[in-house]
């Protein structure tokens, strides 16, 4: 599946100002001071016949308040479906300081955008030069959109998000349609008006800005914004999810019940000597990942959501994720298991969109449903046994016959992946350090290394290892033993390493400190919150345990003996034993339950709680020892 910015939604990120993420005292919403553009209007008018086609127009106006402004306004693309539309620029032009300055047809091109080395498809650009374009101007553009081919025949479904893309003054948007149509908003804060109504055997939808908007933060590390905040309005043909899928369901059927062409004939036998299910699955996604490139030819599928015949996909070798996803539901039904087709959206996606409003641009990949289990084979690796990261917890839309619709991917568990590390450290040479140990990576842990053998050298591999385990300025010298990394099917990993590094010791009044860091996590928490405006990313669902052991030391002092620290999100956990004519040893225990705190959660008692307490526990902690070190 191939998801293309068409022309409304590429319009709207022209206006979009990107703010660099700085850790500043007091984050906030951004307000009309702020913006670099100002929307004086964007209109839309949508007329819907009875087959999903309909002719668009969409009018807006734009004053460039500063001066990068204009400049990001200068030149603007718009892009379209060539293989499904028309687009056509009615009227372009700037204002400024009382006259009025047209674009001419040679400052308007309409040109066919290059292939990505990802795959071919039929994607055109409109690009054009305003002239004049400067903070005060001001730029008109007035275009329509002709879609004559549907995705489906007698579907269609659209959506409006306000308020990220600079300051919006006025807007408006009217759809008049030959089908019934069904309406869901998001509007927390009661910024639109909407209307439906009747008129002449068609339905009629108005949508109407109330007064202006901006949703944007300012001043704000890693700021991530739920849509929920924003408003929101979605338009579809279909009532239901299960409806929509329907609509698709018997021509996936179709393509999964083909004939297998010699190739996944023999990808299936072989998978068949396998003992159990897990085994069986990984054999047929690694197989054809090695057999199969990753290629998209998006102008010889159907509006880019049917995969093509197995035998095309065998022939050339080459597939998109519906073809990954279409050739392992047709083999593993040859084995004798239920699979079906499902779509997702794939990605760091961190929020579902707030309105339930059945529609297809919501997907924008192409994965397999079992009964138990999502599988998705476009990846290098293959793990039957858990679920990728970049589509857990995310709704689903399954083409099974026998119940078509929305379900829900299972979420990632921090029992699903374990990080653990046992390692020696040596402080007895003045000025280094000796690191003696092993990393253990299972699960989904597992992932980022397997199969990393075939596309990256020893070294490379080496070097990402040393980044996981301390930092690589401090190395003096070091040795990781050899290890296999060329099956493509997740295993548990273990590396043993050798690690010669500068000395951290810290020089006080009363002995030679050594500074416990607090790790990454514990680090993440700490970051000022009680301003912040969005959520807070911490990370995904993980457990991670490190034993180390300071070899031949002993405190000076035994104040701190550790700490457990329990929350909905994170749970820790810190020992420090001295283990008499040994050393000492220090336990640390992460476990990451849910990696997005809502800002709700932030401003809680509960979450000031844990902050506390993790500042005192694990920021700045420094063990003050002596030793028998020996000068070599």
């Amino acid at each position: 599946m191939k998801e293309y910015c068409i022309a409304l939604r590429c319009m709207i990120y022209l206006f979009l100002v990107l703010a660099l993420p700085l850790q500043l005292a007091q984050a906030r919403w951004e307000t009309r001071e702020d913006a670099n553009t100002e929307v004086q209007f964007f209109n839309r008018s949508i007329d819907l016949k009875e087959d999903g086609t309909y002719t668009e127009d969409v009018e807006l106006k734009t004053i460039p308040t500063k001066e990068d402004g204009g400049e990001n306004l200068a030149t603007q693309p718009v892009f379209y479906d060539a293989s499904a539309s028309q687009l056509k620029v009615l009227k372009a032009s700037t204002k400024f300081q009382g006259k009025e300055y047209e674009v001419l047809p040679d400052f308007i091109e309409d040109k066919p955008v290059a292939s990505s080395v990802q795959g071919f498809h039929n994607i055109n650009q409109v690009l054009i030069k305003f002239p004049h374009s400067k903070k005060g101007s001001e730029l008109y553009l007035k275009y329509q959109i002709k879609l004559g081919q549907p995705v489906l025949p007698g579907y269609f479904a659209t959506h409006a998000i306000y308020g990220q893309e600079g300051y919006w003054l006025a807007s408006q948007m009217k759809v008049t349609s030959e089908i019934p149509l069904f309406v869901g908003k998001n509007d927390p804060e009661g910024f639109l008006e909407i209307k439906e109504s009747q008129l002449d055997g068609k339905w009629l939808v108005e949508i109407q800005l109330k007064r202006p908007v901006m949703k944007r933060v300012t001043d704000e590390l890693s700021p991530n914004l739920n849509y929920k905040n924003l408003p929101w309005v979605s338009i579809s043909t279909q009532k239901t999810w299960s409806e929509l899928a329907q609509k698709m369901v018997a021509q996936y059927e179709g393509l999964a019940n083909q004939e297998l062409p010699p190739l996944f004939q023999a990808i299936a036998a072989e998978a068949s000597t396998k003992k159990d299910e897990i085994e069986k699955i990984n054999t047929v996604t690694s197989q054809l990942a090695m057999h199969i490139k990753y290629k998209g030819d998006w102008r010889a599928t159907y509006n880019h959501w049917f995969p093509r015949h197995l035998e095309d996909i065998a022939k050339d070798g080459q597939g998109d994720c519906k073809d990954f996803s279409l050739a392992t539901t047709a083999i593993l039904r040859k084995l004798g298991i239920q699979a079906h087709l499902a779509a997702v959206q794939r990605g760091e996606m961190k929020y579902e969109t707030p309105v339930d409003s059945p529609n297809l641009f919501d997907f924008n990949h192409m994965i397999v449903k079992l009964k138990l289990k999502w599988i998705d084979p476009t990846n290098f690796a293959s793990y039957a046994q858990g679920v990728f990261p970049d589509i857990a917890d995310r709704r689903a839309l399954v083409f099974d016959p026998s119940s078509p619709g929305i379900q829900k991917v299972q979420p990632l568990k921090a029992s699903d992946s374990h990080i653990t590390v046992e390692e020696v450290q040596d402080l007895s040479r003045s000025g280094q350090l000796l690191k003696v140990g092993q990393v253990d990576f299972k699960g989904g842990a597992a992932l980022f290394f397997t199969g990393v053998g075939l596309r990256a050298s020893k070294d490379t591999v080496d070097h990402s290892l040393l980044r996981n385990l301390t930092d690589e300025n401090r190395i003096l010298q070091w040795k990781i033993e050899d290890y296999d990394l060329t099956s493509r099917k997740v295993v548990d990993l273990a590396f043993k390493y050798e690690i010669t590094e500068k000395s951290s010791e810290i020089k006080t009044d009363i002995g030679p400190g050594y500074p416990i860091q607090p790790g990454y996590f514990a680090a993440a928490l700490l970051m000022k919150t009680q301003n912040r405006v969005s959520d807070l990313f911490v990370g995904n669902p993980i457990t991670i345990k490190r034993k180390t052991l300071l070899k031949n030391l002993s405190r000076v002092k035994k104040g701190f003996s550790g700490c457990t620290i329990k929350s909905q999100w994170i749970n820790f956990s810190r020992r420090i034993n001295d283990l008499k004519g040994i050393g000492i040893q220090i336990l640390d225990e992460i476990e990451v339950k849910k990696g997005l705190i809502l800002n709700g959660e932030l401003m809680s008692q509960e979450f000031s709680q844990l902050q506390s307490q993790v500042e005192t526990c694990f920021n700045g902690r420094t063990i003050i020892y002596k030793s028998k070190r020996s000068l070599k």
